[in-house]
């Protein structure tokens, strides 16, 4: 999915990641590109989990927390979601399983700017 128009609400749903929509710069330390590039300009940020958490930048223990937290600082519409759809794949690290499994702990610092956190099973989701 790249984008859909919602026509007579004038918006637009675009997805985003960054290995598509962001480009090299060097001026920064790496996670302060996206952060840029993407986050700052978003209004709405939706972020699913599900074996992986990421990897830690230094500022945050993943680039997606970090991004999640930054969204939720500027005031940004944030939804944070850990999928249990799909059993645990055979070849996911551990620790990255354990952070996903740990969910509740990763976003305290944000739970004040709403940021909305249930668990996904096949029933709700």
């Amino acid at each position: 999915m790249e984008s859909i128009a919602l026509g007579s609400a004038g918006a637009l749903v675009k997805h985003q990641h960054w290995t598509t929509d962001v480009y090299p710069d060097l001026a920064d330390r790496a996670q302060a590109v996206p952060n840029r590039q993407i986050i700052d300009k978003s209004k709405i940020i939706v972020a699913i989990f599900w074996s992986r958490f990421g990897t830690p930048t230094g500022v945050a223990d993943s680039g997606t927390q970090e991004e999640i937290l930054r969204a939720a600082t500027l005031g940004r519409k944030v939804m944070v979601y850990f999928s249990d759809l799909e059993p645990r794949p055979a070849n996911a690290d551990a620790r990255q399983w354990t952070y996903c499994g740990n969910s509740d702990n990763h976003f305290d610092r944000a739970a004040s700017a709403g940021i909305f956190i249930p668990r996904c099973v096949p029933e709700t989701f």
